[in-house]
């Protein structure tokens, strides 16, 4: 995407220089960066024969393979015409990621099921922060959510999503904090 966009012209300039375009690769970069930080801690813990908490592997299956969608979809975005182009793969990337997405678990189901495990599993999920090196008051930013659980069941299921879908974020972010990369994602 970068080589390209540093080449084409658009009506205001380099592709690579629209606010959109920026935007998207900082994402994008942002975002392989976290998931690489947390890959490689989680393949620490493997060496060491230490256990994986869960909602790790949740959050790196799920974050990764929307990434990857949304990655693929820039990019079709940004190539315009060429981006459907079989030669470039990215339409058969597109359409291979849209697998992940549902293959081992749907995402929304998974992070719905994430949001219960912070709701009903505090003490395991703060052990799993902790070891981390995640602060106290990081640990307190994930559970001042202000999340209720009253009514129907639609609306806990509703607000089990939310809470593991802004969750996953905040613990993705602490992947960037490991190596003094505060602020890396930058996800709007």
């Amino acid at each position: 995407m970068v080589r390209y966009a540093s080449r084409r012209k658009v009506s205001t300039g380099l592709l690579i220089d629209n606010p959109i375009s920026r935007r998207r690769l900082t994402q994008v970069g942002s975002v392989v960066y976290a998931l690489e930080s947390m890959f490689e801690h989680i393949c620490e813990l493997e060496e060491e024969n230490n256990s994986v908490d869960e909602s790790l592997f949740i959050i790196a299956k799920v974050v990764s393979s929307e990434w990857l969608c949304k990655s693929a979809d820039y990019t079709i975005q940004m190539l315009g015409a060429r981006g459907y182009e079989e030669r470039h793969g990215i339409v058969r990337l597109y359409n291979d990621g849209r697998a992940f997405r549902i293959f081992e678990g749907p995402s929304e189901t998974l992070i719905m099921y994430l949001g219960s495990l912070i709701v009903n599993e505090k003490k395991k999920v703060v052990e799993c922060l902790k070891s981390l090196g995640v602060s106290d008051m990081e640990i307190d930013l994930v559970y001042s959510l202000g999340f209720t659980l009253d009514g129907d069941m639609n609306t806990i299921y509703d607000s089990y999503y939310k809470i593991g879908d802004t969750s996953s974020w905040i613990i993705l972010s602490f992947f960037c904090n490991r190596d003094d990369m505060r602020g890396c994602l930058n996800i709007e």
